[in-house]
């Protein structure tokens, strides 16, 4: 993905003001990033605990609610941009109650190459490098030394590159436990069908798997195999030979050679033990 674009900061502030108990949509994007305190971030489909370090990206166009802890009040960076400089001349906007926001005054900045990964809510844990780049774009702000407007774009810009980053890397560890749960219940699928089944081309997800794992999809899925077939060994009276098919390996002498290098011991062998 290319990063070919300018973002601009509308507004930034540290603060422990927000509307509380209503749904609310903001026409423009934003960042909360917690300080200190806990509480939750509400949309309609998820809710997001809010304690220090918490990072919350939300699009425009996305209903919200943002809860404190009474015993424990959040205290945090609120940040409103744009992907662009096209609405710079446009005042500050205050977030509108859900019934009553017109779809029409959403400022629109993310093009369509972002659309992928900036359309919804982004929530990062332990965010801590996001503070850097907050707190240089808040003393800009207050200060407004010659270039500041410059200056917070490029931190701007510096995050949501961070955010990209940290999203992607939660995608890949959630693939990875997808693919496994998938193969814990079909062993007998290969590279190929797994990526089939999952919509992702077979180097991809290999590439993917080996690095969030530290070995090929091909070795993890004999490793399934073989767990599923000692496990109908020593729990079944089911021949070899059919256990071998059902775990998905080309052939019976495939599968012999695949058990004894795993477990130093024959099938025949295993199933005389039990």
């Amino acid at each position: 993905m290319t990063f070919d674009f300018t973002p601009f900061v509308r507004y930034i502030a540290k603060t422990s003001y927000f509307i509380s108990n209503k749904y609310l949509i903001a026409r423009d994007c934003r960042f909360l990033y917690v300080i200190s305190g806990q509480g939750s971030f509400r949309t309609a489909e998820v809710t997001y605990e809010l304690v220090p370090g918490t990072l919350i990206y939300y699009p425009y166009g996305k209903a919200y609610k943002i809860q404190s802890k009474k015993d424990s009040p959040l205290h945090f960076y609120t940040v409103n941009f744009d992907f662009n400089e096209d609405f710079t001349t446009l005042p500050l906007m205050v977030p509108e109650v859900e019934r009553k926001h017109n779809k029409d005054e959403e400022i629109r900045s993310i093009s369509e190459t972002l659309q992928a990964e900036f359309s919804d809510v982004i929530c990062i844990k332990d965010a801590i490098h996001a503070e850097t780049s907050l707190r240089r774009i808040h003393s800009e702000a207050l200060e407004k030394s010659p270039g500041y407007q410059q200056l917070q774009s490029a931190y701007l810009k510096i995050l949501l590159v961070y955010v990209y980053r940290q999203n992607r890397k939660a995608q890949k560890n959630s693939l990875c436990e997808e693919i496994k749960e998938l193969i814990a219940r079909h062993p007998e699928l290969n590279n190929i069908e797994v990526a089939q089944r999952l919509n992702y081309h077979p180097f991809y997800l290999n590439t993917v798997f080996k690095k969030s794992e530290g070995i090929t999809l091909h070795k993890f899925i004999i490793q399934s195999r073989l767990t599923k077939a000692h496990e109908l060994l020593t729990t079944t009276e089911l021949a070899p030979g059919i256990i071998s098919n059902l775990c998905g390996f080309s052939s019976q002498s495939h599968f012999s050679s695949c058990f004894k290098k795993e477990y130093n011991v024959s099938p025949g062998s295993i199933r005389k033990q039990t």
